[in-house]
């Protein structure tokens, strides 16, 4: 073939299959030959048919009518009518097939825009041509990932934005939003319409939506979504949710309900996150169900839900529940709940609960909360219940149910074991058959019947049916109330008894009140008995042993035992001893004692003047001190009620004493006003009453009267008032028989009271009048009263003190104690300051200040302060003195602004100064003589490369010579100079910092190195060998990075090759390979799908790499 041929025969051969063309140079065919050219200008570019042009591009070809490749297109194919090829590397086939973009490809009748794009069938489409002209916040991102590797396979396919991969008859089609990234869709209408990022759709109408339905998202919100199945997640608006399955998560319109998982045929179809009660469950975010299972999920309304199981929380509404089982949760309402098993929860409104079992609360719609069913058929129906166990019901709140067919209705009530029902409030049943039917009741065991209130039974089968009745044993009924039985087959009809022991018999209680012993009537205590305890039955006596003593007293009721009873009885037979002051006898209870008078019967007789003692064992019979009898008979002397009669002699009656003219002699002195007299006292009054009577005093003469005379006692009282003689008592003395008159040492007038209490003091006098003329008296507080007055017209800390004393000890601030003093005081510091004072300073300027003038003290050169606090005036220095001139001692130093001036004295005690550069501080004696002796007397040592060191002391002379061939020295005035040679003539040279060579100069190393290069910084500079291994080293790195690279691809390639490919009709296959070279892994995906006819088979990959790396392949065949 000519290298630039100017035209070439195109040939087309006969196909029955497709009608495929053969193309290739100097190929021919049965019928007219096609004519192609070349542009003769650009290497190699071929356009063949009408219309047909490569615009010149390099290595282009076009083929058809129209093909086109345009301008710069370099590398560009276009074959088929109207086939462009619009960029570099681009491939069009294809009836009006584009290529607009680089490096794309471009099968069928729609384009390519992107840069690496693929589009392969009619009206495919591979990137969008605006990409970059579109607006919104995430128009960088774009910029990086759109316009490139898109693939779009299929009719209608659509690969819009960036990476998107759509494989199958319109997949991704009408995809016109601005962004879609990184999505996958395979399948026909997969991912249709839909605006998503980072997504895949796989399967028949996976992820299709209706056109608009996603449009109020905004971009940032887009979270990545997996439909895989057949129409999954078809119509579903919100994002983040992961379907597999036929019509997985299909018809999601709440757009809220986000990241959720539905696995499974149909699993998931119009899931909502508003559930109508929560608008989002505490906690958590809106969605996030988890859906395993076919049709699992259906219409359910909620979030963070979990279904397991066919149809598993089918039309459900709630949050954070979990459903596991066939129909487990269907219908139902609830949050927080854990249900599982086939049907169970089925339609109920439950929250926080947990039901476990087939049917477990299936069917129960009334609203509960917190319960717990565990078993098939269960029904925990009550708030709080627990229901455990095949068919247990718990229909009450807070109510227990366990075992088969137990049933707990009542609040707070418990069942448990099989058929065991509680139906009462509180109530406790436990055993097979166990019927607790009343409020606080409790049955234990076998077949028990309770139904009083707050009646019990343990055993086996007995029935209580009075209320707060308790039964302990076997068979035993009770139909009393507050009833007990311990024992086994008893039968208790009797209120408050109580029977002990097996077939015990109870009867009510009889009342003994009172027993009559020998005639004599006992009243008991404990008479009136409620109700009786039984230990036994008639025939069935039993015995009652261990019995403690019973307390023994007329108000005791407790059982007396046998020892007891041994005791009395020990006694009773003892008998009674009776014994008189002569003589004894004793008796046994039955026994007669006799007790005998001597008066007749038929007398008059009484014991009102007779009394028994009994005082320790003895009985004493005591006859009245005083008698009351009718009368008393003894000789001539009669004693009735008349009087005493002496036959002969006197009388006495209650009309007196009749002496019968009789002496009564021996009559003693008479002692009280009513005793009679004798003729002796008589006469001594006779003679005592005829001397009178004499009265004497302090002063005058004796009075002296008889009986019958008058003796006058006159007071000289003529003030009208009050009169008492409380004041004044008289005394008898008897042996000098002197009757005196004393008033009281603290006599009372009313209210006041002299010396009271030995006091001395008069008190309770009122205020006397305070006035010109009155002679009233006044009392302590009118003088308290007036002194301080006094005290406070005084003033200062002049007081009174509580004895009345005035007390002052600075009258007027004088520091004297009397008045007379502080005026004393007063007179002589006025006569001195009534003259004023005299002012001076330094003992000149003397000025008179009078009196009420002000002095003021100033200070105006700020070194002197003045202060003032009271009366007191304070003068300090300033701790800065500022002075103007000079500050002098005399004939000492002075310190003026010239200077210090010493006058010829020492300065001592001079602090150390600062040596240093700037220091203006004066240094003092031992500063001076330490620098001397360190720094002047110690020499300057003077040190070369080599030789010995030479110490050069001040004035000492020191010679600085050169070599006289590189260095040369001078001395001019004051300078040193140190001069090297133009021309230095070195066997080495060392810089330290840098070193020029003038323009023209050469450097010749004589074939030695050039040590301590710098590195290098401009282009111009020299570099070093270690700058040069750092290139080195960052080259060989590049190329090593190059190598692990390469070997990455090399293992992502055989990755890729090791991933295997469907081979059924019909059929698709998810494939995933690994792959390793030289020491780097690779990872790759596939994904492969065989048409139903089994002619075409579509192929792709992903690859990713220890390197970072990733890769995409996708490919497309038809086998015949």
């Amino acid at each position: 073939m000519p290298e630039n041929p100017a035209s070439y025969r195109v040939v087309r051969t006969k196909s029955y299959l497709f009608n495929k063309a053969s193309i290739g140079f100097n190929s021919v065919y049965a019928a007219t030959p096609v004519s192609c050219s070349t542009t003769g200008t650009s290497e190699n570019d071929l356009f063949c048919g009408a219309g047909a042009n490569t615009s010149g591009s390099v290595k282009s070809i076009a083929i058809g009518n129209n093909a086109l490749v345009s301008k710069n297109a370099s590398a560009g194919l276009a074959v088929g009518y109207n086939s462009k090829s619009a960029a570099q590397n681009a491939i069009a086939i294809g009836n009006s097939a584009i290529a607009s973009a680089a490096n794309t490809i471009s099968i069928g009748s729609d384009n390519s825009f992107t840069t690496g794009s693929v589009a392969i069938g009619t009206n495919a489409r591979a990137g969008r041509e605006d990409i970059l002209s579109l607006k919104d916040a995430g128009k960088s991102e774009r910029t990086w990932i759109g316009k490139q590797n898109n693939i779009a396979l299929g009719v209608g396919s659509v690969a819009d934005g960036g990476r998107v991969i759509s494989i199958g008859e319109n997949a991704g089609s009408g995809t016109i939003d601005n962004w879609n990234i990184q999505n996958i869709n395979i399948g026909t209408n997969a991912g249709s319409q839909a605006k998503r990022d980072y997504s895949v759709a796989l399967g028949f109408e996976a992820g299709m939506v209706l056109s608009g339905s996603q449009d109020a998202t905004e971009d940032s919100k887009r979270a990545p979504s997996i439909n895989i199945g057949k129409q999954a997640g078809k119509n579903t608006v919100s994002y983040g949710n992961i379907s597999v399955g036929d019509n997985a998560g299909t018809e999601i319109t709440d757009n809220r309900s986000v990241s959720n998982i539905m696995i499974g045929n149909g699993a998931g179809v119009g899931l909502s996150s508003n559930d109508g009660i929560n608008t989002t469950f505490p906690g958590y975010g809106p969605g996030g169900n988890t859906l395993v299972g076919n049709a699992s999920g259906r219409q359910l309304s909620g979030d963070s839900n979990v279904a397991v199981g066919s149809i598993a929380g089918d039309q459900s509404t709630g949050d954070n529940n979990v459903y596991v089982g066939h129909l487990a949760g269907q219908q139902s309402m609830s949050d927080r709940s854990i249900i599982i098993g086939s049907q169970a929860g089925l339609g109920t409104n439950n929250d926080r609960s947990v039901l476990i079992g087939n049917f477990a609360n299936g069917g129960v719609a009334a609203p509960t909360r917190n319960v717990v069913g565990l078993g098939s058929s269960v029904k925990a129906t009550g708030f709080e219940s627990i229901a455990v166990g095949f068919n247990a019901n718990s229909s009450a709140n807070n109510a227990t149910a366990i075992g088969r067919f137990t049933t707990a209705s009542g609040v707070n009530a418990t069942a448990l074991s099989t058929n065991a029902m509680a139906s009462g409030p509180n109530s406790i049943a436990i055993g097979n058959g166990a019927k607790a039917v009343a409020m606080d009741t409790i049955s234990i065991g076998t077949g028990n019947i309770v139904s009083g209130e707050k009646s019990g039974a343990i055993g086996d089968p007995s029935t209580i049916s009075g209320s707060a009745s308790y039964s302990i044993g076997n068979n035993n009924k009770i139909t009393a109330n507050n009833a007990f039985i311990l024992g086994n087959a008893v039968d208790n009809a009797i209120d408050n008894s109580v029977a002990l022991g097996n077939s015990t018999t109870v009867s009510s209680a009889v009342a003994t009140p009172e027993y009559i012993v020998n005639g004599v009537t006992h009243s008991f205590a404990g008479s009136t008995p409620v109700s009786t305890v039984s230990i036994g039955a008639s025939g069935k006596e039993r015995t009652l042993s261990n019995l403690a003593a019973g307390r023994i007293s007329a108000t005791s009721t407790d059982a007396i035992n046998g020892s007891q009873l041994f005791a009395v009885s020990s006694e009773v037979d003892k008998g009674n001893l009776f014994a008189g002051n002569s003589g004894a006898f004793k008796r046994f209870f039955g026994e007669t004692t006799t007790i005998r008078g001597g008066l007749t019967n038929g007398e008059t007789a009484s014991n009102k003047n007779i009394r028994t003692e009994a005082n320790d064992g003895i009985i004493d019979i005591q006859l009245a001190n005083n008698l009351d009898v009718t009368s008393v008979k003894t000789g001539n002397t009669l004693i009735n009620n008349s009087g005493l009669y002496i036959t002969g002699g006197p009388t006495v009656t209650v009309t007196g004493i009749d002496a019968g003219n009789k002496t009564i002699t021996n009559v003693a002195d008479a002692v009280n006003d009513s005793d009679a007299v004798n003729k002796r006292q008589l006469d001594n009054l006779s003679n005592s009453v005829s001397q009178g009577v004499t009265f004497s005093a302090n002063e005058g003469d004796d009075i002296k009267r008889k009986s019958g005379e008058v003796l006058a006692l006159k007071g000289d009282g003529a003030v009208n008032g009050n009169y008492s003689g409380k004041n004044i008592k008289t005394v008898a003395d008897a042996s000098s028989g002197v009757i005196s008159i004393q008033i009281s040492e603290s006599p009372v007038f009313g209210n006041v009271v002299i010396n009271s209490n030995s006091s001395g003091k008069i008190s309770g006098v009122s205020d006397g009048a305070i006035a010109m003329g009155s002679s009233d008296v006044v009392n302590g507080g009118q003088v308290h009263t007036v002194t301080t007055s006094i005290a406070n017209v005084i003033g200062g800390d002049t007081y009174v003190s509580h004895n009345g004393e005035m007390i002052s000890s600075n009258v007027g601030n004088t520091g004297k104690n009397t008045i007379h003093d502080a005026i004393d005081s007063i007179r002589t510091t006025a006569e001195s300051v009534s003259g004023g004072w005299n002012l001076s300073v330094n003992g000149k300027q003397e000025s008179a200040i009078k009196p009420s003038e002000t002095v003021d003290l100033n200070n105006t050169d700020k070194n002197i302060s003045i202060s003032k606090k009271d009366n007191q005036v304070s003068f300090n220095l300033s701790d800065s003195v500022n002075v103007k001139e000079s500050i002098s001692v005399e004939n000492g130093p002075s310190l003026s602004q010239v200077g210090i001036d010493g006058a010829g004295l020492k300065i001592a005690n001079i602090a150390d100064g600062i040596i240093a550069q700037g220091s203006k501080d004066a240094v003092n004696g031992g500063q001076l003589h330490e620098f001397i002796s360190s720094e002047v007397t110690k020499p300057i040592t003077f040190k070369a490369d080599s030789g010995t060191p030479y110490e050069a002391k001040m004035g000492s002379l020191v010679n600085v010579k050169g070599d006289n061939k590189n260095i040369k020295t001078t001395v001019n005035g004051n300078v040193l100079s140190i001069n090297l040679n133009d021309n230095v003539n070195v066997k080495s040279l060392t810089t330290t910092e840098s070193l020029a060579v003038s323009s023209g100069a050469n450097i010749d190393m004589g074939g030695n190195t050039i040590q301590n290069v710098g590195n290098a910084k401009r282009t111009s500079d020299a570099v070093n060998y270690g700058q040069l291994q750092q290139a080195f080293s960052s080259l060989d790195n590049q190329i090593n990075r190059v190598e692990r690279r390469a070997n990455a691809g090399a293992a992502a390639a055989i990755a890729t090759a090791g991933l295997t490919q469907a081979y059924i009709p019909g059929k698709s296959m998810m494939s995933m390979s690994g792959g390793s070279f030289q020491g780097e892994n690779s990872l790759a995906i596939g994904l492969s799908t065989i048409s139903d006819n089994g002619n075409w088979i579509l192929k792709g990959s992903y690859s990713t790499t220890t390197r970072s790396q990733t890769g995409a392949s996708v490919g497309v065949g038809f086998q015949f």
